[in-house]
């Protein structure tokens, strides 16, 4: 048995300890800091876009009602959304399982912009479905009925409500996959092909883990892997990709998630297969210069 002598931060405990025993190595030990690592869980508000707008992220929710999909705005009145929850949840690419909720990544609910993506199988082309502020009213536009089969789809209006990328990850065999990006600059109503996001189309890769985009030139693409992580950064809009490498990658810890803004930096998390997202121990490192470079900080916990 134990008594309980106290509560203190990770960082004094850790100070307390180098002050007493001088230059023993600490590096080891998880900043549990968790209340500046606790992070988006839900639909409430889209990691990329936290900064957006000025009314709070709780203003713009999402509810099932009855079948269908009803959404409120800044004002909190909720709207039905014009597509059937049937087709909002279909993806071409079942063999994970049917989907039983609206991935995180695959809508944006902000001030900035009110979007889901949805579909990817024959019958369902890859498409949106858009809140259209001058018209008061939702719409409806296909992004591209040239590709089937989609896993997953990413949605990012990072600057504004009319640049928008959308990246979707299809033609998976087993642990390989493609993802490539269309990008619109109207809204969502037209919709062009970037082309792959990531690696080069004659380059196979494993699954597509994360995607965002910090503006409307710097994105982020990671990819699943049991070595290193695997991490790929454009700077003019998807056009070009190169990938990125972490200095001092701690053993085991091979999945990275795309970058998030943190005050004046951005911070990466690279987590164990084990862990999601959102949870788990986590190496984190940050960069203050767009993601071209990265700091190690150390490991976190995130909860």
């Amino acid at each position: 048995m134990f008594r309980l002598e106290g509560i203190a931060e990770t960082g004094q405990v850790l100070g307390a300890f180098r002050e007493k025993y001088g230059q023993a190595d600490f590096s080891d030990v998880p900043a549990l800091n968790l209340a500046n690592e606790v992070r988006w869980p839900g639909l409430e508000e889209n990691p990329s876009s936290a900064a957006a707008g000025t009314e709070s992220a709780e203003s713009y929710r999402m509810e099932m009602r009855d079948g269908a999909l009803w959404v409120s705005g800044g004002d909190g009145v909720f709207r039905e959304v014009p597509v059937p929850m049937e087709e909002l949840l279909t993806r071409g690419d079942e063999m994970d399982g049917q989907l039983a909720s609206l991935p995180p990544e695959s809508c944006q609910m902000d001030a900035r912009k009110q979007i889901i993506a949805y579909g990817g199988d024959s019958g369902t082309p890859f498409a949106v479905v858009y809140y259209d502020q001058e018209k008061g009213d939702f719409r409806n536009s296909v992004v591209t009925e040239k590709y089937v089969g989609g896993r997953r789809i990413f949605v990012d209006f990072p600057e504004n409500s009319q640049d928008g990328f959308l990246i979707f990850t299809g033609e998976r065999v087993v642990w390989q996959e493609t993802s490539i990006l269309f990008r619109t600059r109207d809204g969502g109503e037209t919709w062009q092909e970037v082309g792959a996001a990531g690696p080069d189309w004659n380059q196979s890769h494993s699954l597509t883990m994360d995607a965002a985009f910090l503006d409307n030139q710097v994105g982020f693409v990671t990819i699943r892997s049991s070595e290193e992580p695997d991490i790929w950064r454009t700077a003019d809009g998807g056009e070009h990709w190169e990938k990125l490498a972490l200095p001092h990658v701690p053993e085991g810890y091979s999945i990275a998630y795309a970058p998030e803004r943190q005050g004046d930096v951005l911070a990466l998390y690279v987590g164990m297969e084990d862990y999601s997202k959102y949870g788990g121990e986590k190496a984190k490192y940050e960069s203050t210069d767009q993601g071209n470079t990265w700091e190690y900080k150390g490991l976190v916990l995130r909860k």
